[in-house]
């Protein structure tokens, strides 16, 4: 009874603000290898609250260009965060990532996949299954270059996030929901294939959300300056934006599906598609249990310029509040 009780006592979410986009950072090739910020929309979370969330992004990477680029890989970004409403819309945020790249364990099924829907191969089906590796040549053109084998799986970066985000608006009555966030970034641990600048990073974002009729959409922005200026010998934009489109349709208080689009500016410098800007869908749910314990997952898909977009991928996600 005690634990019931316990279960109960959160309030429930705000009209204008939902359940609230999966929780993810973009998973392009680029965006992976430098590790970014999540766009933030309007907090749901009460007012000294604490949240203890552990999220699972999980992408498989292709691209290739013959006598150009390869890129056949697989990453897997893991998040925990440790959140506290402080009161005044007013909330901390402690985040801890760790970054690691493989093989391709999705390989068999992409590749069923798209025989049997007839899906173009992209040239896929010309080289073995589970392989590891990311070619990008010079070509003589002074775009710079970068080669990764198998030598270089495992664990590649990982880092401390602090932000402070303040949802100045709850929104109702033809209002939207408001907020703004301050995040810094402290690489903890990163290959030396990442080099020159500084180790902190820094990003500010913008948001609202807002109901119409059944619908929540959120509208999310955010701009970040890194320190890193390499990935080896290729050059990386110092200030990227990205954008973050989510709209929520609510089938029950504690069921939302979702709908994700997020578009990226390209981290590399004068470097083909992966200079133009990245484009991900994604399709999911987030699932509350007595308003203590909410889950989320997806499944991401490119959209556009698929080169320097992530070929398929999965995510989940797991929140507590105490």
């Amino acid at each position: 009874m005690f634990l019931l009780a316990l279960l109960l006592q959160l309030a429930p979410l705000e009209d204008d603000i939902g359940r609230g986009p999966l929780h993810m950072t973009s998973q392009s090739p680029f965006q992976t290898l430098r590790p970014g910020f999540t766009p933030r929309a309007p907090s749901n979370l009460p007012d000294h609250t604490w949240e203890l969330r552990l999220t699972e992004s999980w992408a498989n990477l292709w691209a290739y260009n013959e006598n150009d680029y390869i890129i056949d890989m697989e990453v897997l970004h893991s998040n925990l965060t440790l959140s506290r409403a402080l009161g005044s819309g007013l909330r901390f945020d402690v985040e801890l990532e760790v970054s690691a790249r493989a093989g391709g364990e999705m390989d068999s099924m992409i590749n069923s996949v798209h025989d049997a829907l007839g899906a173009e191969e992209r040239h896929r089906d010309e080289f073995p299954e589970d392989d590891f590796q990311l070619n990008m040549l010079d070509n003589g053109e002074g775009r710079g270059s970068a080669m990764l084998s198998n030598r270089d799986r495992g664990f590649f970066a990982s880092a401390a996030i602090g932000t402070l985000h303040w949802t100045f608006s709850k929104g109702g009555k033809g209002t939207p929901a408001l907020s703004t966030a301050l995040s810094f970034r402290v690489e903890l641990g990163n290959t030396e294939e990442l080099r020159g600048g500084s180790p902190v990073d820094v990003g500010w974002s913008v948001s609202m959300s807002e109901r119409y009729g059944p619908l929540i959409v959120s509208l999310s922005g955010i701009v970040a300056w890194f320190g890193t200026e390499w990935f080896e010998e290729i050059p990386l934009e110092p200030v990227l934006a990205t954008g973050l489109l989510a709209i929520e349709l609510p089938l029950h208080e504690d069921l939302s599906l979702l709908f994700q689009y997020l578009c990226s500016q390209g981290a590399a410098k004068d470097w083909e598609d992966f200079s133009r800007p990245s484009h991900e869908i994604m399709l999911g749910f987030r699932a509350g249990v007595g308003r203590r314990v909410d889950f989320e997952f997806g499944l991401l898909e490119n959209i556009g310029i698929p080169n320097n977009s992530p070929d398929f991928g999965f995510h989940a996600g797991l929140a507590y509040r105490f």
